[in-house]
């Protein structure tokens, strides 16, 4: 746990609050920095890297002037594992979890999600934050809300990607996978000390001789040179509070709860305790003192997910690597094998010439271009001695070819994804054989994308949290279905059902879980269905026109749904189910015996709520009468409480006396 006092920073503490709470902030934030230095050293040579950057400097400095190729090999099997995330999309999805959620809210809130990876453009910030997780062991999600537009306060919910991994120092005291137990978090911007007086004019800039004096305090590294650091700080801090039960069931804040509207709707406390949740701030910081905020979050999570690479703990301390860690001396190796393997082969052509400067006596110039130029002949004196003859170096070694190889199979050892996965042909004939080679490089590197379905369902949880206090008013919004069609909801809206007062879509009640469903996207399931619905028509050609509608509808024809429309109408009526009837089909002509048997349910069902609303008055009444007795059993205590104090007082006064 922190030990460090926990400081609200307010207009009644002024400005030695203002200093406990950054002396707190430059704390948690050396505290942070050193828990991440080594995981970041090291992530950050992996993309290096991945970059190219692959030769040390001292080698560079040995071999200068000779061949020192980089053949970037690993990108390859960064992108295998990107790709494969790509194709099958994990996807978040609404669950109620309690008897106030309701599975229509769910989907709607799921709908709702979709939207906003719409709008948003989440996928830029998954794929994002999964090449980060691959290639440097850490990758980062960020979940912000602002304004809809600069002419409604209603608000929307948006994911961004976090394009430096590195500018985020998260608590080194979290545990959990996804994050979820942050106490704080930095986001850290680094700007010219210009642009920071533009953008805070009222802040206070520390000198050079003030950081100087106030050295060992953490200011160091806040103001570098000519540029200052910035950052969000994240605080999350436990909070107490009171929580009642109704007799009506209801569960709420004990502050909130108005005695004079208890009493009105007749409800009491039946029970009451301390619950536990959680209070997020943010603040603006540069280390000296506060920018702005605090700003109250809406949620009770930080909204920064990390999504981590494969996880160790070593002497206690944790370590994340990517696909790249124990890949880099294999490529090292096979750098180095194939600049040998090119430098052997280049300097071929530069063989010098063995032979007697009388022999060359007149035509110097010539043979000193002979291995820049090409001459049709080359002079020389004739002078008894043998020919001029050149000195080849010797031939590539074999083992440099053999090096070289063991270097990629190194490589794909580390890695985990061999030729199948890459895409190279093998001994496997079979689409079966072919299909299970490719899935060992897929199990192999599965925790990156697996970790990545951990983050995104925390975001899920986020934005969750946030929807009941981000959309608590009436308003349409845009939801996205499954099959990717759209539509226009409202919700929280006031309406009359069975003449009582409801809120349609109400999504500030209930609680509501998220789970995440992996697998293809829609599109690549349409692919498949449109597909495996042809084979299946060419095994069964008399069943063929039964299903051409199907087949139709899931192509990607301009017009496929008019052809599967004219299709399904060729199909006899009694063959579709109700739900699979067009409205632009013809409908069966009316059945008199079926109008009467509806018009029957209806009476039985208006009857049922009549009784259903007679018995709801006869339990109000019946409620209303325990009450009357509970006051007279009350006013009979009462009374012979007064009684029984009476004779005691008369006792008392005969004694005295």
């Amino acid at each position: 746990m922190d030990d460090i006092v926990e400081v609200e920073v307010n207009a009644g503490e002024g400005k030695s609050g203002e200093m406990d709470f950054m002396r707190k902030v430059r704390t948690r934030h050396n505290e942070a920095e050193t828990g991440w230095r080594e995981n970041y050293a090291l992530g950050l040579d992996d993309i290096k890297h991945l970059n190219g950057e692959q030769w040390p400097q001292d080698i560079l400095e040995e071999r200068k002037g000779r061949p020192c190729l980089t053949i970037n090999r690993l990108p390859g099997f960064v992108d295998q594992v990107v790709g494969d995330q790509r194709q099958n999309r994990p996807r978040i999805k609404v669950t109620p979890v309690d008897n106030k959620g309701d599975a229509d809210i769910a989907e709607i809130m799921s709908g709702l999600i979709r939207n906003i990876e719409n709008v948003s453009r989440a996928d830029f910030a998954y794929d994002t934050a999964l090449e980060h997780s691959v290639g440097s062991g850490i990758g980062y999600i960020r979940v912000l809300k602002d304004y809809a537009g600069d002419d409604t306060f209603d608000q929307d919910v948006s994911i961004k990607r976090v394009r430096n991994q590195f500018s985020i120092l998260p608590d080194p005291q979290s545990s959990e996978p996804d994050g979820s137990d942050m106490r704080y978090c930095f986001a850290f911007d680094v700007i010219s000390k210009d642009e920071f007086k533009a953008r805070f004019p009222n802040a206070a800039t520390l000198s050079g001789d003030e950081i100087t004096t106030h050295q060992g305090m953490g200011y160091e590294n806040w103001f570098l040179g000519d540029n200052i650091k910035i950052a969000e700080y994240w605080e999350r801090k436990e909070v107490r509070k009171p929580i009642v039960q109704l007799s009506d069931g209801r569960v709420m804040d004990k502050v909130d709860t108005m005695p004079e509207r208890l009493l009105a709707e007749g409800a009491t406390i039946i029970r009451e305790r301390m619950a536990v949740s959680y209070e997020v701030n943010q603040y603006i910081v540069n280390g000296h003192e506060i920018l702005e905020g605090p700003k109250r979050w809406d949620g009770k999570y930080i909204p920064i997910v990390p999504v981590y690479g494969k996880e160790l703990v070593v002497d206690g301390k944790r370590v994340l690597r990517g696909l790249v860690r124990f890949a880099k001396d294999s490529q090292r190796a096979y750098n180095y094998w194939r600049s040998i393997i090119t430098e052997t082969i280049a300097l071929q052509p530069r063989a010098p010439y063995i032979m007697t400067a009388n022999q060359v006596a007149g035509y110097e110039e010539i043979w000193r271009n002979a291995n820049k130029k090409s001459y049709a002949y080359l002079p020389y004196n004739s002078t008894g001695e043998p020919l001029p003859q050149r000195n080849f170096p010797a031939p590539i070694p074999g083992g440099a070819f053999a090096e070289a190889q063991v270097a990629i199979d190194d490589m794909k050892a580390t890695t985990g994804i061999y030729d199948a996965s890459l895409g190279a042909k093998s001994n496997e004939t079979s689409g079966k054989a072919i299909m299970v080679r490719q899935k060992e490089g897929d199990t192999a590197t599965f925790v990156y994308i697996d970790n990545l379905t951990r983050a995104m369902q925390q975001v899920g949880r986020i934005i969750v949290d946030l929807i009941p206090k981000v959309y608590d008013t009436e308003r349409i919004v845009r939801i996205i279905n499954p099959d990717n069609v759209e539509a226009n909801l409202p919700i929280n809206k006031v309406g009359i059902v069975d003449g009582m007062e409801v809120i349609i879509n109400d999504l500030t009640v209930g609680k509501y879980d998220v789970v995440i469903e992996t697998g293809p996207s829609y599109t690549t399931q349409r692919q498949e269905a449109a597909e495996g619905t042809l084979r299946f028509m060419q095994t069964l050609p008399a069943q063929a026109q039964l299903m051409a509608d199907i087949a139709a509808k899931n192509m990607d024809w301009p017009d496929a749904d008019k052809i599967s429309k004219r299709l399904k109408r060729a199909i006899p009526p009694h063959l579709l189910g109700p739900d699979e009837i067009d409205k632009d089909m013809q409908e069966p002509p009316p059945n008199p015996q079926m109008e009467a048997d509806q018009m029957k349910m209806q009476l039985e069902i208006e009857k049922l709520r009549l009784e259903e609303q007679k018995m709801q008055a006869d339990v109000m009444i019946e409620q209303e009468k325990i009450k009357i007795e509970i006051q007279k059993m009350e006013l009979e205590k009462f009374k012979i409480e007064s009684d029984i104090e009476k004779e005691r007082i008369k006792s008392s006064a005969k004694i005295n006396y």
